[in-house]
């Protein structure tokens, strides 16, 4: 017989209750941990393109799971209190991600919610079901009525949709998201547009080029043209009397474009693990040797790095 078969009902449920209490205290410990290790970016210099990646891929959570525990770290950030909050166990993750996440809805839309009024939510979230708490959200922040439907026009006349995508069709979004990310943000819907602007753009040049092309030939007649006689030239050099070929002065798109075929993903390496970062998203070309020091704009001095990487970078070296 097992330890906990041998207990009665009373010592544990007194058991569950003590290892529960543990359980908060050690949750509390986990969210001050991520926070400082938020505020020092230690995930960036790891060559981790963000705090997510560094949750799941470094130290194991679920998607999930690493999201509510963000939450709550960066909202501990604001209001200390919610720590002990965590540990008594008036608040859970799961409330903290809902408002963190109803927050950053709010936000989208131009309006600020101050630390005060965070604050008062919380309190009337306390010992809140799931339920409860999503319609105390709903009523605080004046969040619309969706109705779940595949296709449903809403009475601005703009069109709510669910899709469903298979797994290969998601890949190949996701690829797309990742190329826009630095015009979109990375959102879904935004690169969706985005794609959708440029086919109809092309559509329509390829209209009026077409339209162009059959206007010049209806108006013009054929002429016949006597071509000037060839006019010498000196021989071209040969190639070992061509001049060096310069750094271009300026990081022309084409050169972007060139170094970005080449990297294809974030270059920051953790110097310590030879780890490299890797992202595909929000991608820059970055100057190894600083311009401000006297570094150019040639291809070997170029990089490519996320835009967390690149801020990092020059943040870490202030801090030395």
């Amino acid at each position: 017989m097992s330890a906990l078969q041998s207990l009665n009902d009373t010592e544990l449920t007194d058991k569950i209750k003590s290892l529960a209490r543990e359980e908060r205290e050690l949750t509390r410990n986990i969210i001050e941990h991520i926070a400082e290790i938020d505020r020092r970016k230690t995930f960036l210099a790891m060559a981790y393109s963000s705090l997510f990646e560094y949750l799941t891929k470094e130290i194991g959570y679920s998607e999930g799971a690493a999201q509510r525990r963000i939450d709550a770290a960066r909202l501990l950030q604001r209001v200390p209190e919610v720590a002990e909050k965590i540990e008594v166990g008036t608040l859970n993750l799961a409330q903290i991600s809902k408002l963190q996440r109803t927050m950053r809805l709010a936000k989208r839309d131009g309006r600020k919610i101050e630390v005060s009024d965070q604050r008062a939510i919380l309190e009337k979230l306390e010992h809140r079901s799931g339920e409860q708490t999503d319609l105390i959200l709903a009523k605080e922040f004046a969040l619309p009525v969706q109705i779940e439907e595949r296709k449903q026009i809403q009475r601005d006349e703009s069109v709510r949709v669910e899709l469903t995508f298979s797994k290969e069709e998601m890949a190949l979004i996701n690829q797309a998201r990742d190329i826009l990310s630095n015009k979109t943000g990375g959102g879904l819907k935004k690169t969706m547009l985005e794609m959708a602007g440029k086919i109809v753009a092309e559509r329509a040049a390829a209209g009026r080029t077409r339209k162009a092309v059959i206007a010049r030939a209806s108006s013009t007649a054929t002429v016949a043209v006597k071509m000037p006689a060839p006019v010498k030239t000196a021989p071209a050099a040969t190639a070992t009397e061509r001049p060096p070929v310069s750094a271009p002065r300026t990081l022309t798109p084409r050169l972007r474009k060139d170094i970005l075929n080449r990297d294809r993903c974030c270059q920051y390496r953790d110097k310590t693990t030879g780890r490299v970062c890797g992202s595909t998203r929000f991608l820059e070309v970055d100057h190894v040797q600083p311009r401000f020091a006297g570094g150019s704009n040639a291809t070997e001095n170029l990089r490519i790095l996320c835009r967390n990487h690149n801020g990092y970078r020059y943040w870490a070296e202030q801090q030395t």
